[in-house]
Order: structure tokens, then C-alpha cells, then sequence
């Protein structure tokens, strides 16, 4: 039975070498060797005596063999050792790889929700942009329209200046047709015969007068003077290559000149009594004409023809008033659409730049979960294997454990 026992203890040995080889650290690490049985000692030679001559030597009897040392029992302890270190090895492999899973399990989280915000901000930007894209195109219309009423305000403006314009032609035709209707009437015809017959009569005395001169020698050296100056400047003018500052110096002496005969009978006339009741009879008869002028056109105004045509005038003034002040509204409106049609493609030009970086961020984000679930997947793996290699190690431990107790069972 001890011999059996022995045999089976054997056999464990060997079980335990192959575990402690096969429990090797599966990333790379190599096995620890047991302790290696050392040299087995051969028999220890005895001091040989002297020789003794003898007459024929007998044969020695064969020496006994030197048993070997058992190392089963070290190899056992050290194969539960390794199983124990490696065991140790594989625990703190899975620890570090959880480490790692929980933190790549926290990081997915932190991005999860952040990708969570930046759809929400997506949505939220799409949202935005759908309504700056309304208010830009409802801007760009009003904008159109404010610009057709203010093409048609302004084509309205021009016509009714036309319209004024026209009306107050007609008012001045019509003013004109009456003065000159008032022309033919039979007393305005004998008021500018008597101021003609006036006038006619008034020559005479001036004439008259200026021939009552002839025989003053002062009057004739004025008029000499004149004559001569008038035939120099006479030659003059007809010199092509005369200059013009001698030319108008001429011609403002002969000026001059004339001017000192005009005074001299004009001062004859005025101390003339004949001449002066001709020209009084003259004013008189022109002022009847001027006054009976002033007086009809005075009343001009009231002439139903005029009435009417005022009227229109005063019509033709408040719609031109009026469209030009619908139309200075149209051109204010105009800006201000203009203006809020601008704002509007800014607003909408910032949401659609800002709506783009929320799509890069989003899909960065994206990409990013797309990474930490690949890294969860493998650090997954990673714990599978770990777990896998430390039932290993635990199993091979046990079975180090087991073997060890037999081999210290078999040694008492």
C-alpha cells in the first residue's frame, strides 16, 4: 500500500511540473523554473589498507548502491509557489484591466451625455435656422414689395406733377384769352387810341422843341460832339485790327456824349409849357389804359373760366402733395425693410455657422462613442481572458495545494 501510495505521488509530481508550464502568464511572461535537483552524489571512496601480499586474492563482494534524493516534495512546494504567483499575476491583470474597463465605461458616459447636448443643440439649431430661413424669405419679400410700391409711388409723383403742370398751363391760357378778349372790346380800343393820338402829339411838341435848339450854340456843341464821336466809333468798328479796350473806350464816350444831348432836351422840354401839357395829356391817357387793365384783371380771378381752372390747380397741388408724401413713406418703409431684411440674413448666417460647427462637433462626438464602445469591446475581451487565465491559475493552485498534501501525507 505505501508502495502504491509512493507511485501516486510520483505521478502527481509530474502533474505539477506540467501545471506549473502550463500556468505560464499568458502575456508574455515565462515560468518560473523550480529548484533543479542537484548532482547525485556517487559513493565516497574508504582509505584502501596497505596491500597484503596473499597468495591468490578472492574476489570483493559488489558495493551497495548509494540511493538518490527525493525532490519530489521541493518540486511540489515550488510548483505551489509559482501556481501562487501566477495566480497573484492574474488577479492584478484583471484588476488593471478593470481599471482600465471603468474608465473607458466613465469616459463613454461623459461622451454619451455630451453627444446627448450637442443633438439636443443640433435639434435645436435646425429648429433656429428653419425659422431664420422664414423670416430671411418673408424679409426679401417685403423688401420687394416695398420696392414696387415705391416704384409705383414715385411713377404716381410724376404723373401728378404732370397734372400740376398741365392745370396750371391751362390757368395761364385761360388768363391770356381774357386779357386778350379784354383787348378787343370797344373801350379798351378808344382808351389806346386816345394814348396813341397823346403820344402822336407829344412827338410834335418834342420835336418842336429839339428844333427850337438849333439857334443854341451850347446845344450844338453837345450834338457835334456826339456826331463826331458816333463816326469814329463808326471806323473803328469797321478796323479788324483794332483792339477791343480802344474800341469800348470809344464806344462809352460816344455813350457819353449822347447822354449830355439827351439831358439837354429833356431840360428844353421841361421848360416848355406846351411840351409839358402834351405830356401830361400823355401820362393821363395811359394811366386810364393801366388802370382799367389793373382793374379787370383784378377781377380776373373771379371769372367762372378761372374759378374752374383754380380748382383744378388746388386739386392737382394736394395730389401731388399727397403722392409725394406717400411716396417719401414708401422710401421710408423701403429702408427699414431693407434694413430688417439684412438683419435677418445675418441672424441666419450666424445660425447656419453655428448649426455647422454642432454638426462637426456632433459627429467628432459620435466618432468618439464609436471609439469607447470598440475599447469597451476589447477590454471585454481583455477581462474574458484574464478571467479565463486566473480560473486557470486557480485551478492549477489547487491542484499544486492537493499534490503538496498527498506528498507531505506520504512523507509522515
Amino acid at each position: 500500500m505505501r508502495h502504491g501510495m509512493r507511485n501516486r505521488a510520483a505521478d502527481l509530481a509530474a502533474i505539477l511540473i506540467a501545471l506549473a508550464v502550463f500556468c505560464a502568464p499568458v502575456w508574455g511572461q515565462s515560468a518560473v523554473p523550480g529548484p533543479s535537483p542537484g548532482p547525485v552524489p556517487g559513493p565516497v571512496p574508504s582509505p584502501s589498507p596497505a596491500p597484503v601480499p596473499s597468495p591468490a586474492p578472492s574476489p570483493s563482494p559488489a558495493p551497495a548502491p548509494t540511493p538518490k534524493p527525493d525532490l519530489r516534495l521541493p518540486q511540489a512546494r515550488a510548483a505551489v509557489a509559482e501556481a501562487e504567483k501566477r495566480l497573484a499575476a492574474a488577479k492584478q491583470r484583471l484588476e488593471a484591466v478593470l481599471r482600465l474597463m471603468r474608465g473607458a465605461t466613465t469616459e463613454r458616459q461623459l461622451i454619451t451625455r455630451q453627444l446627448a447636448e450637442a443633438n439636443d443643440l443640433h435639434g435645436d439649431l435646425q429648429r433656429q435656422i428653419a425659422g431664420r430661413e422664414r423670416q430671411a424669405k418673408d424679409a426679401k419679400a417685403a423688401a420687394e414689395q416695398a420696392h414696387q410700391l415705391q416704384t409705383a409711388t414715385s411713377k404716381v409723383v410724376g404723373e401728378s406733377k404732370k397734372s400740376f403742370a398741365g392745370a396750371q398751363r391751362s390757368l395761364k391760357d385761360a388768363t391770356a384769352a381774357l386779357e386778350k378778349q379784354y383787348l378787343k372790346l370797344p373801350e379798351t380800343i378808344a382808351r389806346q387810341a386816345a394814348i396813341d393820338a397823346a403820344e402822336s402829339a407829344l412827338r410834335l411838341e418834342h420835336d418842336r422843341v429839339v428844333k427850337g435848339l438849333a439857334g443854341d450854340e451850347e446845344y450844338q456843341k453837345l450834338q457835334s460832339d456826339a456826331d463826331a464821336r458816333e463816326t469814329a466809333l463808326k471806323h473803328l468798328r469797321d478796323d479788324p485790327q483794332i483792339d477791343s479796350v480802344t474800341l469800348t473806350d470809344a464806344s462809352q464816350k460816344w455813350i457819353d456824349a449822347k447822354s449830355r444831348v439827351d439831358a439837354a432836351e429833356r431840360a428844353a422840354c421841361a421848360n416848355d409849357p406846351k411840351y409839358v401839357a402834351a405830356s401830361e395829356a400823355h401820362a393821363a391817357a395811359r394811366k386810364a389804359q393801366q388802370d382799367a387793365i389793373a382793374t379787370y384783371k383784378a377781377g380776373i380771378p373771379t371769372h367762372p373760366d378761372i374759378v374752374e381752372h383754380t380748382k383744378a390747380i388746388d386739386q392737382a397741388s394736394n395730389d401731388l402733395s399727397s403722392a409725394e408724401n406717400r411716396h417719401k413713406q414708401a422710401e421710408r418703409e423701403s429702408r427699414a425693410v431693407d434694413d430688417r431684411a439684412r438683419t435677418a440674413i445675418v441672424q441666419y448666417n450666424d445660425v447656419a455657422d453655428r448649426l455647422h460647427h454642432a454638426r462637426l462637433e456632433r459627429d467628432q462626438l459620435a466618432d468618439a462613442v464609436r471609439i469607447a464602445d470598440q475599447q469597451a469591446r476589447q477590454f471585454q475581451q481583455q477581462v474574458t481572458a484574464a478571467n479565463t487565465e486566473l480560473a486557470a491559475a486557480t485551478r492549477a493552485l489547487a491542484e499544486a495545494k492537493r499534490a503538496l498534501a498527498e506528498l507531505e501525507q506520504v512523507r509522515r
